[in-house]
């Protein structure tokens, strides 16, 4: 029994794939298996018996399990196809990429574009309105002016008088008959000394 232990079947399988998560030993794995069947292919076309094929093949098992060296090469293969594929899906990744940004870059510059026109537009519009409305505007002639400037200057007088008739009017309500008679003759001599001037 001892014996059956080291003559155990070793398997090109277990030689280059480490386990579930290891990618470039299962492509390794495909390359050899490809390498099986090229084998079995070419000797076929060459002729050659099921037998003799058959033999050839279990051959080649035997010389990629003995050799460290062909399991390396298919690793090595595989590790080049990986990287490859890697490159490719990355270039493939930065196209798409590329070709996103620059059509959102399109897609901006066109925005700006149309944005500017229509600012360009509106201030053009809103300048020409401007100028409309400079142009219908008529200065007031003169006697408009005088007219307006001495109903400010009436309105303003006649606040200040109202002003002096409410004060007047509710101190003359609420003071005596003597004090009235004095602020009347206060009035009377303030009124004439500024007329006298």
């Amino acid at each position: 029994m001892a014996s059956n232990k080291n003559n155990k079947k070793r398997w090109v399988f277990e030689c280059l794939v480490e386990g579930d998560n290891d990618p470039v030993g299962f492509i390794a794995y495909s390359f050899y298996k490809k390498s099986k069947h090229e084998l079995a292919v070419r000797l076929r076309e060459d002729g050659e018996t099921e037998a003799v094929i058959q033999d050839r093949v279990k051959m080649h098992h035997e010389n990629a399990v003995r050799s460290q060296e062909t399991l390396d090469s298919y690793k090595k293969s595989a590790t080049v196809f990986l990287s490859e594929v890697t490159d490719r899906i990355a270039e493939e990744v930065r196209n798409e990429f590329k070709r996103e940004h620059e059509q959102s870059k399109r897609e901006w510059e066109r925005k700006t574009a149309a944005l500017e026109k229509e600012k360009s537009r509106a201030l053009t519009q809103a300048t020409n309105q401007l100028k409309a409305a400079a142009k219908e505007y008529k200065k007031p002639s003169a006697a408009s002016r005088f007219g307006s400037w001495l109903l400010n200057g009436f309105s303003e007088l006649a606040a200040s008088l109202i002003l002096v008739l409410v004060v007047g009017g509710f101190f003359w309500w609420t003071t005596s008959d003597e004090m009235k008679e004095e602020a009347l003759r206060t009035l009377v001599d303030a009124v004439v000394a500024v007329l006298s001037k």
